[in-house]
């Protein structure tokens, strides 16, 4: 293990360019769940372009493994989703988004076409009253009858792709469902069945989050770091896994994480406007964020946690490669990925928070 003081980690950590990206191509919306930040955020609303997408996918595919393609809205409503993920594949990123799946069935032909490498669905009860006391406005039968549509069509057409997740938050109202929707999950030949802990959009949601957490989590809560994860305290003790991902926005700024994504709290700079991803990731204003996170500094981040106070020195795992990583052919020192959470404190990731796909490893959960 190497030990650097926090200059030299944040200088490193913001030269290597990430492996995880996330990218927000629409921030609208069709449902109204009662606890995501969608509805409230102050930001302005809007689409990313297959158009503006293109050079930014340039880039990136030089260091990237893959891309998460959505964050605070439902990718299906942008209209250049699929010329989108069409292109991202063809020049070898990896692509996967969370849907809430009302519009599913309306795009399975431009989902194979595509090439989709993954797609994780939100169905949150085994019942229709349970999935809509959460996914407001949606369509219980419809989004189920979609996914069933899509596992059948993949297999009459032999194909691998794309990967299918159903994605259940755990709540106290579902909390005796998970067998029946597990069972219904292979039924349907669905690759996997994900239960996910509630996050409460980091208390933004209307209400106490202390009140929301106890009453949406209920008996479920199984320790204090799970309810503090769903609260919406950053559960990192050492550091944050988010420096290590990227998150851009549907306008191009570029934000520390899935949290940032609220009101584009700290931002770097902009991927179209500021010379592009590697100029706003290799940033003085990208560094000195990094810095301050790692010295336990005030910082734009507003999502934080009781820290044990700065460390003296920044542990980075693993041999440090000054020079161009083999593995990419360009672009970046070969950094370890960041330590595990402190035992006890469970990580919860942020709105959209999760591990692009490699092969068929999906990742896609929101």
């Amino acid at each position: 293990m190497a030990h650097l003081p926090a200059p030299a980690a944040a200088w490193l950590m913001t030269r290597r360019l990430p492996r995880h990206v996330f990218v927000e191509l629409t921030n609208h919306c069709n449902l109204s769940c009662p606890l995501c930040l969608q509805p409230h955020h102050p930001r302005g609303r809007g689409h990313m372009t297959a158009a503006a997408f293109r050079p930014l996918a340039d880039e990136i595919r030089h260091f990237a493994d893959g891309l998460v393609l959505h964050l605070l809205g439902e990718s299906l409503v942008n209209p250049d989703l699929f010329e989108i993920v069409s292109y991202a594949e063809a020049v070898g990123l990896n692509c996967t988004f969370t849907t809430n799946g009302e519009l599913l069935d309306e795009h399975l032909e431009e989902i194979f076409a595509s090439r989709l490498s993954a797609i994780t669905v939100c169905i949150d009860g085994a019942d229709a009253a349970t999935h809509s006391s959460y996914r407001i406005g949606s369509d219980f039968e419809r989004v189920r009858a979609a996914v069933v549509e899509l596992c059948r069509q993949r297999r009459d057409r032999g194909l691998d792709r794309p990967h299918v997740t159903v994605q259940t938050l755990a709540m106290a109202c579902n909390a005796e469902q998970h067998g029946r929707l597990r069972e219904w999950t292979e039924e349907a030949g669905v690759d996997r069945f994900l239960l996910r802990p509630l996050h409460l959009g980091l208390g933004k949601a209307g209400g106490d989050p202390e009140e929301l957490a106890r009453a949406f989590i209920g008996a479920g809560a199984r320790d204090l770091a799970e309810e503090e994860a769903a609260i919406g305290l950053c559960p990192s003790r050492r550091v944050c896994g988010e420096l290590y991902r990227a998150t851009v926005l549907w306008n191009g700024d570029v934000v520390p994480c899935g949290r940032g994504a609220w009101n584009a709290e700290g931002s770097f700079g902009n991927v179209f406007t500021d010379g592009g991803f590697a100029a706003v990731w290799r940033s003085p204003a990208h560094r000195a964020f990094v810095r301050a996170h790692l010295e336990r500094r005030d910082s734009p981040c507003s999502v934080k946690s009781e820290m044990d106070g700065p460390p003296e020195e920044f542990d980075i795992e693993g041999p440090i490669r000054l020079g161009r990583d083999p593995r990419r052919g360009g672009g970046g020192l070969a950094l370890s990925s960041p330590r595990a959470p402190t035992r006890g404190a469970r990580a919860a990731p942020g709105p959209g928070a999760q591990t692009p796909p490699r092969s068929t490893r999906s990742r896609g959960a929101r």
